[in-house]
């Protein structure tokens, strides 16, 4: 699987509505989490099968498999309308592969391509575009369209629900943050920082590692990386001294060499909501700029 580009608004408004018709279909619309085998159902397709078992899969496509086994998590046989998962993922992980390869056969323009060819069959740009919307179709599933957001979003800003609703949408903890901040209707961001400290010029700074906002945010301030500079000082910057609460939960001793327990309370000052996040190397955060 390549690496997906990112869809246009009105991209991703197209792949909703498919995957509005396939939970209508399956008498799934507003179900949590979402019974994704009754989708699968809906769409007329047999239960998914151990992509790893190879016995009956088609000859072709068991071959591409054992070329791409350490890479491949999913696969949608188009002609057999059959799904294969790796059942060795994670559960929310295997969830967001199903839902995804449902995106393979809700999207009928899909139809034409086959998902587990030689990359190079295919123009790259047509298949990293192919990928992210599939990619989209699985999130709508399993966020059951605008229900995640309309519960996330009904209390103060801060990522706390997004990881409680994790678990009542069956979702990884990653992907309830990403789409907390993605389709909220809100100005807010998701900044990654590094969890080691850099020393640019001499200053302990945290490196940012990528950032995510969204569609408001990014109309008033434009995208969040481009608001703050490449690293952040910690003695100058609240959302670099605020990292080990954000990495920790609550952060009672200095984690870097030669920081002060009043350093470290800086936390409490902070005009920035945050909760520590599932990744255990970097640690996210969620802000609106201004905010208390």
């Amino acid at each position: 699987m390549v690496m997906p580009t990112e869809l246009a608004e009105d991209q991703r408004a197209h792949v909703a509505r498919y995957a509005r018709g396939a939970l209508v279909a399956a008498d799934a619309l507003g179900r949590v989490p979402t019974p994704l085998e009754d989708v699968t159902a809906a769409l007329k397709l047999a239960s998914p099968q151990d992509l790893f078992d190879l016995g009956d899969v088609p000859p072709g496509l068991a071959r591409r498999l054992r070329r791409l086994a350490a890479k491949v998590v999913g696969a949608f046989a188009v002609r057999e309308r059959v799904i294969y998962l790796d059942h060795t993922q994670h559960p929310s992980q295997r969830r967001f592969t199903h839902g995804h390869e449902l995106g393979h056969c809700g999207l009928l323009w899909h139809d034409d391509a086959y998902y587990c060819d030689d990359p190079s069959d295919i123009d790259p740009d047509t298949h990293a575009e192919l990928e992210a919307e599939a990619n989209a179709f699985s999130a709508e599933l399993l966020f059951n369209l605008d229900t995640f957001t309309d519960r996330a979003h009904a209390t103060r800003l801060g990522l706390a629900k997004a990881l409680q609703l994790a678990d009542v949408f069956d979702t990884s903890r990653h992907a309830a943050i990403r789409r907390y901040v993605e389709a909220s209707p809100r100005a807010c961001a998701l900044l990654v920082l590094g969890q080691f400290p850099v020393f640019p010029g001499g200053r302990l700074s945290l490196k940012v590692l990528r950032g995510l906002e969204s569609a408001s945010f990014r109309a008033r301030y434009g995208p969040v990386t481009s608001c703050l500079p490449t690293t952040l000082p910690v003695d100058e910057i609240p959302l670099a001294r605020d990292a080990p609460t954000a990495l920790r939960g609550q952060a009672p001793t200095p984690w870097w060499p030669g920081a002060s327990a009043r350093s470290t309370a800086a936390a409490a000052r902070s005009t920035c909501t945050m909760r520590s996040t599932p990744t255990p190397t970097e640690p996210s955060f969620c802000c609106s700029p201004g905010a208390a």
